[in-house]
Formats: C-alpha cells, structure tokens, sequence
C-alpha cells in the first residue's frame, strides 16, 4: 500500500486536542478528565452543574462548582502531550447529579488572558459537538445511591476493520435521546452512569494493513522516534525450546 499523507505533512493543520477529552474517573472525592495534545499547555479543568450551554445568556456570569489547579501536560514525545486533570472535590459530588465541565487551556502556568476552551476549540459544534447538542458542555453522571438504580455501559475490543456494526456509534445513538428528549434529560437515571471497556487487547495485535501504516507513521512521528524491535544474533535460534532456569 503506498501511505499518501503521513502525518507530518498534515499535523499543522491539525486541532490542539489530538485525542479526548475522555472522563477518566468520577467518585463523591474526586472527577478526572485525560485529553492528548500537540503542543505542551497548562490545563484546567471546571465543573458545572446541571446541564450547561455556553450560548445560554447567563452563562457568562456562572461560576463553576469546581475547579482543578492548573495542570502541567507529561511530555511523551516531541509532538505528544498526556493531561491527567484531577479535581478534589472534598467529598461534595452529589450521588445521581449531572455535571457539566470546561477544560481551559494555558500556554503558561501564570499566563491568565491567552487561553482556549472546548468552545474556542470548535468542540461544540458541527461536526463534533461533545455535549450532544449544539453549544452545550461535555457532561457526566454521578453513581446513583441505590445500586438498583446503577446503569453501566459495556464495550469490548474495538475492530474497525470487523464485519459488525461500531458500538460506540450505536450507543451513542442510545444516549441522544437523553439529551433531547424531555422525559430523559428531566430524569438523568435513565442516562448510563459508567462505561467500561474491557477488551484484552491494545489493538496493535490484530490491525488491518491501512491502520498499521497509520498506527506507525503516527508513533514515529509524534514520539520523535523510530522503536526498533530485539532480534536474536541468530535468526535460526528456535526460542520455543529455551528453559528457564
């Protein structure tokens, strides 16, 4: 297959958020939000309860219940950056809520006016939109109190190339009714509250040729370097019969 745009012919044009936001973590003490980045930032991470639409005329002046110190990003290669932003909320995450959240993003830790947010960033509308309708925030559920009334969503290993349907694109399709219709968005136990994904893979087992291409164009170039594989001095070294001692 012959690879037609690798990825540094096209990473300028890329968006700031390479991957996510993705919740990460919510318990009553605490809710955490990983994102990827191309550029290294100081992030922070607010929360708002209820739902919250950013085009609402009061949102200027609301304040967020909650809000993370700003947040250095790890560096993992020259064009990679992972955020782990942690908010304490001291235990005050009320049970069955809905939280709305933000993610401001610095180009310094004392830098106050250059900022971007998930709105500046475009992720709020056409084609993206995170919050499932147009100008509203990414949100999440707290775990109800009642175990009965607990609703999880479950997902295994994720085959693009497979012959099913994409689940993710068929949940998705579940939950839009929790953001439109009335009886759902006035009643947020029908909303799932946790999602887990337990596949046994990291999907660099069983990848089709087009992804492989991509998967090692992509890590070459965002980590700045080239992972070169042990191979035995002698080719014919038949390490099924080797014992451990």
């Amino acid at each position: 297959m012959i690879f037609q745009h690798p990825l540094a012919a096209r990473f300028n044009n890329l968006p700031l958020i390479l991957c996510g936001p993705v919740v990460r973590r919510v318990e009553p003490e605490i809710a955490s939000v990983w994102v990827a980045l191309k550029e290294p930032r100081f992030i922070e991470l607010e929360l708002y309860p209820g739902y919250c639409s950013v085009s609402a005329p009061d949102f200027s002046e609301k304040k967020p219940a909650f809000k993370s110190e700003k947040t250095p990003v790890l560096a993992l290669g020259k064009h990679l950056f992972i955020g782990l932003v942690t908010i304490d909320t001291k235990g005050l995450l009320n049970p069955g809520a809905i939280f709305s959240y933000n993610m401001k993003f610095y180009p310094g830790k004392e830098d106050a006016t250059h900022k971007e947010d998930l709105e500046s960033l475009k992720l709020l509308d056409e084609p993206e939109i995170l919050g499932f309708k147009k100008d509203q925030l990414p949100s999440f559920l707290t775990a109800p109190e009642k175990l009965t009334d607990l609703r999880i969503a479950h997902g295994s290993c994720r085959k693009p190339h497979g012959p099913g349907q994409d689940g993710l694109a068929i949940l998705a399709e579940i939950m839009e009714a929790d953001f439109t219709e009335p009886d759902h968005i006035h009643n947020p136990s029908i909303r799932p509250h946790y999602f887990f994904h337990t596949g046994d893979q990291i999907y660099a087992d069983d990848c089709s040729p087009f992804l492989i291409e991509h998967y090692n164009d992509s890590g070459n170039f965002l980590l700045d370097k080239i992972e070169l594989l042990p191979f035995p001095v002698d080719p014919e070294h038949d390490y099924s019969k080797q014992v451990d001692m």
